[in-house]
């Protein structure tokens, strides 16, 4: 592999794993915001 390819394959490789985090992340904060809505109203 040269030297240009792997750095696409890496930058790939990246933005995938940063899409998966904010994933994350956001079903995270929807979780957290409904359990203190119900928290709070119940």
């Amino acid at each position: 592999m040269d030297l240009s390819r792997e750095l696409v394959f890496g930058a790939n490789q990246l933005s995938h794993l940063n899409e998966l985090t904010s994933d994350y992340i956001k079903n995270n904060t929807a979780r957290a915001i409904m359990y203190e809505v119900r928290r709070r109203y119940e």
